[in-house]
């Protein structure tokens, strides 16, 4: 047990994707690290003249400092050779989800009770302060909002309408994560079992941070999920055969929300990934009731084949590569879509509650008064989504416009060109870059001109 607490602290500490990159031989780090053999371990990833022109020479890049890896050879040659192979057979079953062919009862055992526990540490100290009250008042005025776009729809037989409706209605949204985590009776229960020493500090601490990091490296805002797989809640999304969507702790909290803070920042932030998620709750393989049916869905896909081609006629010049990569607009068509209503759903839903409080005279925002309401509440979804692309520099760059979900900057920049109120707010010209005068509308009606 307390050599698994020292790995756990190791990757804890020693998981983050900016670490200094080292460049060494293999020479050198058979020296870092003589408890490991190297030149047979990374033959066992490589094959022809990659495998046979390894040697002691061949230059290795390390992530991390050389401090790291001898901090790392200290603590395999402290454990035993059956404490290393049951910390990593653990680590590979739990941490990449692979059931190994036939993996011993007392593994399985304690990949179920170190979940439960993980789960309680994570829920105390990360999210046990979570005001869900206000996330779902914000939810339930999202949801209200988006029955009455799809109650202005012009282009859904009238049966439909009205099964999409009750469905949006009825479609569960959990908040958060599962309350029973913070139940410190059962926590103790299991600690008791497996013998955890009394002071649990270090344990505490090494858990909440390796799974929060683990979450934050391996999942992506929206993917679908169901309840068995994630009982903490990890990630956002809309289960599809359940038919409820899931709301992370995670995402309760800057800079996505805040009790505190404007409509505009909540509804921008939060508010737009849950209606983004509501919006997953159709697509062109639902059963509707009505026999127009082949009618309605025909429409939705022409609808959505508008979003297929703007963004997989993007093009992204990386200056550091000298490559061009054209987007895929067909792999991406649902998630930009769902962006794409999402945002209209969250901005109507944001005027309709500011209009309730403050009527025609919104308070204006210390030290940002030169921005309108309605810009505050872009900014807000614009940066909602900015981060780092590490893959900038390597050639794995052109892969990220291949994903289910746009890059960040194409998610905003195409999204914002279908929106009128994005127009309007900023006062795009119309045919400037940011207000086409072609505008990709999923539920809405297509006015004719």
């Amino acid at each position: 047990w307390k050599s698994s607490v020292q790995f756990f602290q190791f990757y804890a500490g020693h998981n983050d994707t900016d670490l200094t990159k080292t460049n060494i031989t293999l020479g050198e780090l058979q020296e870092l690290v003589p408890e490991i053999d190297w030149l047979k371990f990374l033959s066992n990833y490589t094959v022809g003249e990659q495998r046979k022109s390894l040697s002691m020479k061949t230059k290795v890049l390390l992530r991390g400092e050389k401090g790291m890896y001898a901090k790392y050879s200290t603590l395999l040659r402290d454990t035993t050779t059956m404490q290393n192979a049951a910390f990593f057979s653990w680590y590979a079953y739990v941490m990449n989800d692979r059931q190994l062919t036939r993996a011993p009862f007392c593994l399985v055992l304690w990949h179920e009770m170190f979940n439960k526990l993980s789960e309680h540490y994570v829920a105390k100290y990360l999210y046990a302060d979570v005001d869900l009250g206000n996330v779902e008042t914000l939810t339930e005025s999202i949801r209200a909002a988006f029955i009455e776009v799809l109650a202005d729809n012009k282009w859904l037989a009238p049966e439909n309408k009205r099964f999409l409706i009750e469905k949006i209605k009825n479609t569960p949204a959990y908040l958060g994560y599962n309350k029973n985590a913070l139940d410190l009776k059962v926590a103790d229960e299991l600690a008791e079992f497996i013998s955890i020493p009394d002071d649990l500090s270090p344990i505490e601490q090494a858990m909440v941070q390796t799974r929060a990091k683990w979450v934050r490296h391996n999942y992506d805002l929206g993917d679908m999920v169901t309840m068995g797989a994630l009982p903490l809640f990890d990630v956002n999304g809309q289960n599809v055969d359940n038919k409820y969507i899931v709301l992370t702790a995670g995402g309760f909290a800057k800079p996505s929300f805040d009790p505190r803070w404007p409509l505009e920042f909540n509804y921008g932030g939060l508010g737009m990934l849950i209606a983004h998620e509501f919006s997953h709750s159709y697509d062109a393989t639902d059963d509707l009731p009505s026999g127009n049916v082949g009618n309605d869905t025909n429409e939705f896909l022409e609808r959505q084949k508008c979003i297929v081609d703007q963004f997989g006629n993007v093009t992204h010049s990386n200056v550091y590569l000298n490559i061009s990569v054209a987007g895929d607009g067909w792999n991406q068509k649902e998630e930009a879509a769902a962006d794409h209503q999402g945002t209209l759903v969250a901005f109507r839903a944001y005027r309709k509650q500011r209009n309730r409080l403050f009527g025609s005279n919104p308070p204006k925002l210390p030290g940002l008064q030169k921005y309108t309401n309605d810009q505050l509440f872009f900014l807000a979804h614009a940066q909602n989504w900015c981060g780092q692309l590490d893959e900038l520099k390597t050639p794995a760059y052109a892969n990220i416009f291949k994903k289910r979900h746009p890059p960040y900057s194409v998610r905003i920049n195409e999204d914002m060109k279908n929106l009128e109120p994005f127009a309007t707010a900023f006062k795009c010209p119309l045919n400037s870059p940011m207000n086409p005068e072609k505008k990709c509308r999923v539920w809405r009606h297509i006015k004719k001109r």
